[in-house]
């Protein structure tokens, strides 16, 4: 059903949230657990992940110094261009992806140009200054705690990178979704190429 309770996708559409709402209002108490129920099954009938992608991914895409990486980054953006799962970017990606060397920058421009972007906002600035004002990453690395500031607001469900200095480090994961949690966010999964394109239904 395009607009139905279901999506052919296994999401709920219009009528499937009104009827969570109604559900809701109508039964009280007793609602929340049903339409609790209801958000799992939502869940666990969506296949595609819905990944964000840093700016390391899309410059691994032509790391010809690390072949390995090279070759698992392109196997993810080849999944990802046969819609095995939905990729996002955002303006911070492409301010980055800008200040690349100009035969870099085009071929990486080229890489992302059908992927969806998304916009930084207030929201997302605000958690992103929560991340450092805790120290979970440094002043310098901003940008960082705006991948994944955004990320978390934009209900993705993962961001992707190679930076595990600064992204993919357990650490860190951990603090970020210490913050999260404490500012009522979902926990966000931090994770490489590898681990999506070894990932199994």
């Amino acid at each position: 059903m395009s607009s139905g309770g279901v999506r052919a996708d296994g999401s709920l559409g219009k009528k499937g949230v009104k009827f969570c709402y109604n559900s809701c209002y109508n039964l009280r108490e007793g609602a929340l657990f049903f339409c609790d129920v209801l958000r799992v099954m939502n869940t666990l009938f969506v296949s595609k992940l819905r990944l964000y992608l840093d700016t390391t991914v899309p410059n691994y895409v032509f790391a010809d110094h690390y072949l390995e990486k090279r070759g698992i980054t392109r196997l993810l953006m080849s999944e990802i261009k046969a819609l095995r799962h939905e990729a996002y970017i955002s303006d911070v990606v492409l301010r980055e992806i800008l200040a690349a060397p100009e035969s870099l920058l085009t071929k990486m421009m080229h890489e992302v140009k059908d992927l969806e972007r998304l916009k930084s906002s207030m929201e997302s600035e605000r958690l992103a200054s929560v991340y450092l004002q805790h120290k979970i990453f440094p002043a310098k690395s901003m940008d960082d705690a705006r991948h994944v500031a955004i990320a978390t607001i934009s209900n993705m469900d993962a961001v992707v990178s190679w930076n595990f200095g600064h992204l993919v480090n357990i650490v860190k994961i951990k603090k970020v979704n210490t913050i999260n949690e404490m500012m009522g966010y979902k926990h966000m999964e931090i994770v490489t190429p590898q681990e999506v394109v070894n990932a199994k239904d």
